[in-house]
């Protein structure tokens, strides 16, 4: 069936419904298929705008919080108590999960972070300004459960994977907030991304789970943006094979 019988049977199939009805004639299905063309090319880049303005916010939004979070640094090198207050409540919940994530103890992440804004209060005078706070933050606290671990396990060598001594075992909590698909799909998901190597765990929790940009993760990971575009890629393919397996 070609497209103007295809479009014929469309247009026709409220004929014996309306009473005002009047039959398009074959010749004026060229007009049609415009107006129809022209409609669809408008929602498309009605979409597009529409995805544009999403991005323009969300680089807005971000850029406004990047724009706070400097304040709030500045005013904390300053030894202003309140807005160290301000950055730990901000960012005590994210970088718990995080550190949940690396070290699998809550007692020793709870401890990583007071004691992370400790050294960072007692040290303002010697840090300097920075450009965005999150990475920084992340950064820092993971090189200090990083020390935490190797004095847990003061074993570890090199070929224990020393410069990455996590776990980072995902669980079904970390899908607890989207709950479409059904339990078996989750659990497949979940036994795909424990199988993947410990970097590409740690990279694609940052980036779809903290929802970090590439050049962040690279700072958080201590890597240069390429690498982690690489381990993410290679990450993303090892998953899809698994499911493709399971």
């Amino acid at each position: 069936m070609d497209i103007i019988s295809i479009l014929s049977k469309y247009l026709n199939i409220n004929k014996n419904i309306n009473p005002n009805y009047v039959p398009i004639r074959r010749g004026c299905l060229s007009s049609a298929c415009t107006r129809i063309a022209l409609i669809i090319a408008f929602n498309r880049v009605l979409s597009i705008a529409v995805s544009y303005w999403q991005l323009f916010y969300i680089f807005v939004s971000d850029y406004s919080e990047m724009e706070e979070n400097q304040l709030l640094w500045q005013n904390f090198l300053q030894g202003s108590k309140e807005a160290m207050s301000a950055i730990f409540l901000h960012f005590h919940d994210d970088l718990f999960r995080y550190g949940l994530k690396l070290s699998g103890d809550e007692n020793m992440t709870q401890d990583c972070i007071q004691d992370l804004f400790l050294r960072l209060w007692k040290n303002r005078s010697n840090l300097k300004p920075i450009e965005s706070l999150r990475p920084y933050l992340y950064k820092s606290f993971r090189n200090h459960v990083i020390d935490s671990l190797e004095l847990q396990k003061p074993t570890l060598s090199i070929e224990n994977d020393f410069e990455h001594p996590f776990e980072i075992i995902y669980s079904a909590e970390d899908f607890m907030i989207n709950q479409q698909g059904s339990e078996k799909n989750r659990a497949m998901v979940i036994e795909a991304l424990n199988n993947l190597s410990v970097r590409q765990r740690e990279a694609i929790y940052l980036r779809y789970f903290e929802e970090l940009d590439f050049e962040n993760i690279a700072r958080v990971m201590d890597m240069n943006i390429q690498s982690v575009r690489n381990i993410l890629h290679r990450g993303m393919q090892s998953l899809r094979d698994l499911m493709l397996v399971e």
